[in-house]
């Protein structure tokens, strides 16, 4: 895998994005036949990984960031909503994303003020 800094990533997609243009292509006329078939298939090959490795390196950060924003969210907004009764709480998810009311948690849904009071020595 070729792994490459974010920002060279960037202008290479962005490269890659104005090269396959229409407005590109107009100005240099019959670039597709200026180059050799087995040239065009080993820069498409070239193209294809450099796009996968920019995914294997974006999304997961990407994924990581929207998370911790959403618990973030959901915290400040449980926190507004007073004791849970006029508007219920939020399930706010683990920091790697589980949903702590499903398996393998099965975690008691707390709502309100009014769960917590009712939660006994088993469900603790």
């Amino acid at each position: 895998m070729c792994l490459l800094p974010v920002d060279t990533a960037r202008m290479c997609e962005s490269v890659s994005h104005i090269s396959s243009s229409q407005q590109f292509r107009h100005e240099i006329p019959g670039v597709d036949q200026m180059a050799s078939p087995w040239f065009q298939a080993s820069v498409q090959q070239l193209r294809a990984d450099i796009i996968a490795d920019v995914r294997a390196m974006i999304v997961p950060e990407l994924r990581r960031v929207c998370l911790k924003y959403c618990i973030c969210s959901l915290q400040k907004m449980n926190q507004s909503r007073g004791d849970g009764r006029v508007k219920a709480y939020a399930i706010v998810p683990f920091t790697n994303g589980d949903d702590p009311t499903q398996l393998p948690h099965n975690l008691p849904c707390v709502s309100s003020v009014d769960d917590i009071d009712d939660l006994n020595g088993i469900t603790l």
